[in-house]
């Protein structure tokens, strides 16, 4: 009688550690260890990323956004104070050109500020009552934020938007070359909108990507963003002086 009642208590205490695990199974692409850590400890490793990235997307959004919006007025005011119409047109352009920062910021955000706040949403909703069954259904449906995150920051970082903006200040360039034979104002507008362009682009965050490749080979043990010991940004600048750019580090 005593080895069917061991049997049975060890059946009973194995039944009872697995409706107290708290293992949720993996997303697309991951591998098999996910499903063996902790579930919580898995929705907060990707709230943290969220809310990392959504601060800096943020910030990131206002500074270019400003940035844009100075180059406009900088250039509206030149326009304004020349004497010719002939002298007007290239600042002109380059303001015009200028207001397509925020612009594109408006239209097109990046989508990881949008999903940060679903997700907090769903955080903050998530009721102990739901148990297992309500943390694996936040906890996946935060992994699909997620990789629709990353997805966005490495479209609007990659190649066709760095061939978007190359054709794009070539066209301004040849306009103002071809249509009024102002080729300094085409290089101006031309290669200055272009190097612009390419550090709206370096230094827009694509955090998501690289933290959710940790996330799928079970890397969670350390915070989002301390992976980098060193990082270098360039961005515009200006004053009454004249304008140029700017290097920052993080360490």
């Amino acid at each position: 009688m005593a080895p069917i009642m061991t049997a049975g208590w060890l059946f009973v205490a194995a039944r009872a550690r697995a409706d107290t695990s708290s293992q949720c199974p993996t997303v697309d692409g991951s591998v098999p260890a996910l499903a063996d850590i902790d579930a919580q400890k898995r929705l907060a490793f990707v709230t943290a990323v969220m809310d990392d990235q959504g601060r800096r997307a943020r910030t990131w959004s206002w500074a270019w956004s400003i940035t844009g919006l100075g180059l406009a007025a900088e250039g509206f005011t030149h326009a304004a104070l020349v004497d010719t119409a002939d002298e007007r047109i290239d600042p002109l352009v380059g303001a015009v050109t200028a207001l397509v920062i925020p612009t594109a910021i408006l239209v097109q955000p990046l989508e990881v500020m949008e999903h940060e706040r679903t997700l907090k949403s769903d955080v903050a909703t998530l009721s102990p009552a739901e148990g297992l069954t309500g943390t694996c259904a936040t906890l996946a449906h935060s992994e699909r934020l997620l990789a629709q995150s990353a997805e966005d920051e490495a479209f609007k970082a990659g190649i066709f938007t760095h061939l978007f903006v190359i054709v794009g200040n070539g066209a301004v360039a040849l306009f103002l070359g071809l249509g009024f034979d102002h080729w300094r104002g085409a290089l101006i507008n031309g290669g200055g909108g272009l190097l612009i362009s390419e550090f709206q682009i370096f230094t827009q965050p694509t955090g998501a990507v690289t933290e959710l490749a940790r996330y799928r080979h079970a890397d969670v043990g350390s915070a989002p963003g301390t992976t980098s010991a060193f990082t270098i940004r360039f961005a515009p600048w200006m004053t009454s002086m004249g304008s140029g750019l700017a290097a920052t580090g993080t360490f």
